[in-house]
């Protein structure tokens, strides 16, 4: 007998951990997979390292939060970070021991700190891990020292020891068997979830923000106001378009610690009575489905969620060539995409998508194919199927 029938009697008991849920991709993917794991099947607990919340959790998972002070990982050397992280397996282990899951399924920030805490505290537990960073760029751009050194050393000896590495694009699988050596028998791809029908409902409601009803275009960018994102590319290539006399707006819908920076870019640009700041967005979707065109510069991503999310909502997208992104986009098919950093090419690349109806018309019809293909329906239980794969490989 199977062990998704032996479940029918008791169900799988699945820890999702995580380090916060501020709403980013991470956090929506697991949001969305918490809110849509059939039932019958799991029984599912929820761990953090910080209390922090912008998306929902649906009522009936447990939830434990090791209530610790939201810093910048980033800051800190090797002692503090390690002692940092010596807390943060001490509080993961102690849920394990609490809760006895079967499954633990780590999102965003906890990886390392599971697998060690699964040897020193509950080694019975079988271990998913979800990656959404390709880990070697992001050490590069985020670490200094000795540290980026020790990251990629944990990250060779410990991630082949969990049972099985998820990651929602080729591009990380390429990361990891690459750069850290980890068998890609051990990776499977994965995209992330959208539920496709909520975000076009959502999309529907009246924003907290005039659009000018006069005929400017609006030029859209969804995302954290972060350094990664390379949001000074679009706002060189938006002034540019503007010297040029081209009647436009563009409404940047996040937050983050650029913000303050891109605030004074745009005054220095003598453009920022043309670019609205609206902050970070619970339903970002009123705001996309007014847009003319979503643009997405950044120097890396990998996945970009909001890309697919704007397709769904009928915005064409432009997109910089990121590391992995021709594994998921096709340029002139359903989006376009340009180099990193080039705002000259940005701007061509805007102005082509504004006027050329023909390639906006197939840019919306092959974006929409796009999105359909990462509804929840399609991959959930794509996600459900691998939790049962690893349990039934142990017990077999």
């Amino acid at each position: 007998m199977g062990l998704e029938q032996n479940n029918m009697k008791r169900r799988i008991r699945l820890l999702c951990c995580i380090h916060d849920l501020r709403g980013r991709g991470a956090e929506k993917v697991l949001s969305i997979l918490m809110e849509k794991f059939d039932r019958d099947k799991f029984q599912i607990g929820l761990f953090l390292y910080h209390n922090n919340f912008t998306v929902k959790v649906p009522n009936d998972i447990t939830i434990f939060s090791a209530n610790m002070k939201t810093n910048n990982n980033n800051v800190g050397g090797l002692f503090t970070k390690t002692i940092g992280s010596f807390f943060k397996v001490l509080a993961v282990g102690k849920v394990l021991r609490y809760f006895m899951p079967d499954v633990v399924l780590s999102v965003a920030g906890t990886n390392l700190c599971v697998i060690i805490a699964k040897y020193i505290f509950y080694r019975r537990v079988r271990i998913i891990l979800s990656e959404h960073v390709i880990e070697s760029i992001y050490i590069s751009d985020s670490m200094k020292g000795i540290i980026k050194h020790v990251l990629k050393r944990l990250i060779s000896l410990l991630y082949p020891r969990s049972e099985l590495i998820i990651v929602p694009a080729k591009g990380i699988l390429e990361d990891l068997s690459i750069n850290y050596g980890i068998s890609d028998k051990k990776i499977v791809v994965i995209p992330n979830p959208l539920d496709i029908q909520m975000i076009q409902m959502l999309s529907k409601m009246k924003p907290p923000f005039s659009f000018p009803k006069n005929n400017s275009y609006v030029i859209g960018f969804v995302g954290g106001l972060t350094k990664e994102k390379n949001v000074p590319c679009l706002l060189k290539a938006f002034t540019s378009l503007k010297n040029k006399g081209v009647s436009m707006r563009l409404v940047i819908v996040g937050d983050g610690p650029e913000k303050e920076e891109l605030q004074h870019l745009t005054e220095e640009l003598k453009v920022d009575s043309y670019v609205h700041f609206v902050g970070f967005q619970e339903n970002p979707y009123m705001f996309m489905t007014h847009f003319d065109v979503l643009v997405l510069p950044s120097f890396y991503e990998t996945f970009s969620y909001a890309s697919i999310e704007a397709m769904a909502c009928g915005v064409p997208v432009i997109t910089s060539r990121w590391y992995g992104s021709e594994y998921i986009y096709k340029d002139m098919e359903n989006c376009i995409l340009v180099p990193i950093d080039d705002s000259v090419v940005l701007a061509d690349a805007i102005i082509r998508v504004l006027t050329d109806k023909d390639l906006k018309d197939k840019l919306l019809k092959d974006g929409l194919e796009l999105a359909n293909k990462y509804d929840v329906s399609k991959i959930v239980p794509q996600y459900e199927k691998a939790i049962i794969n690893v349990l039934e490989a142990v017990n077999s």
